[in-house]
């Protein structure tokens, strides 16, 4: 004969895994159930201190990311979890950001903001995502460690796990050094393409057909790591899409250029159907290049 088991609270409360499904009855249950953490989420009465709030934001990016719930405080002597929100803060999302200090820079949602029924308080809900860029460490604990989020909260990480991580972003960062260096090229190929005299210098009447498929490589090896910077993503994509035109461009004018009857006009005609494009385009690489100086700290070694 089986027998049957009655399941907790706890046991029956999942932990939501969008910020759209973190509802206030979904923030209820998990009170109820005793469950105010895990590695996916974390109660909080308020804002803490830097310290705490970096750790926080460091622990779950190091490891499948997590929430941040601010409005549900824990009870007295630790009985209990009570959901009674928090006074309203238009400069919340502000306050939070000043509390993050981390290395590197980490990304995290804008404050989503859940109403308590009958009652003018809220609770705030911040999602900090696992970081492409992993490890973080807080800038303001002494001694400074790396965490990640464990079953039951912030944990050390071990010795080994740093050093994977290390390992990871080490081989991220040679991906963007390929894009960086790439970047270099192509703008070198585009002052190769007509006459130019002004900010960006000279080039020649080179009927020129930039490669684009490194680029197109290194955008898909490096998406996380792109996508975690949406101004660097739309500029490469923005700069692919005008490569891709001069390309065809090109294309044409070398095959007009193989007619002996119509050879001598390629070069011009190239200059001129492309002249408007080359100036945008070389705006796009030095816009992507700078931010990648200031974002990985790589340097042009030209």
């Amino acid at each position: 004969m089986y027998s049957v088991r009655k399941l907790d609270h706890s046991e029956m409360t999942e932990v939501p895994t969008t910020l759209s499904e973190w509802t206030y009855e979904a923030i209820s249950l998990l009170a109820v159930a005793g469950r105010g953490e895990s590695d996916r989420h974390d109660f909080k009465g308020g804002l803490e201190d830097s310290d705490r709030t970096s750790r926080h934001c460091c622990a779950f990016a190091n490891a499948r990311g997590g929430f941040l719930i601010y409005g549900v405080a824990q009870r007295a002597q630790g009985h209990g979890w009570d959901v009674a929100g928090t006074d309203r803060d238009e400069d919340f999302g502000k306050k939070f950001a000043d509390k993050v200090r981390v290395e590197p820079t980490i990304t995290y949602s804008a404050p989503e903001l859940v109403r308590v029924p009958n009652s003018r308080s809220v609770i705030y809900l911040i999602e900090v995502p696992k970081g492409d860029l992993r490890p973080y460490v807080p800038l303001a604990s002494s001694p400074r460690a790396f965490w990640r989020r464990g079953v039951g909260g912030d944990e050390p990480m071990s010795l080994e796990e740093i050093r994977a991580e290390f390992g990871r972003y080490e081989e991220r960062r040679e991906k963007l050094k390929a894009l960086f260096l790439e970047l270099l090229h192509d703008r070198d190929g585009l002052m190769e393409i007509g006459h130019h005299e002004g900010t960006y210098g000279q080039g020649s009447y080179l009927i020129i057909r930039l490669d684009s498929a490194v680029l197109d490589r290194l955008l898909v090896d490096s998406y996380s790591v792109i996508f975690s910077i949406p101004e660097l993503a739309r500029t490469l994509f923005d700069l692919r899409r005008g490569l891709r035109t001069v390309n065809a461009i090109a294309d044409q004018s070398l095959a007009r250029q193989s007619n002996p009857n119509i050879a001598y006009k390629a070069g011009g005609e190239f200059v001129d159907f492309t002249r408007d494009k080359i100036e945008p385009l070389i705006k796009l690489i030095d816009r992507a290049t700078g931010i990648l100086e200031k974002s990985f700290g790589l340097k042009n070694p030209f």
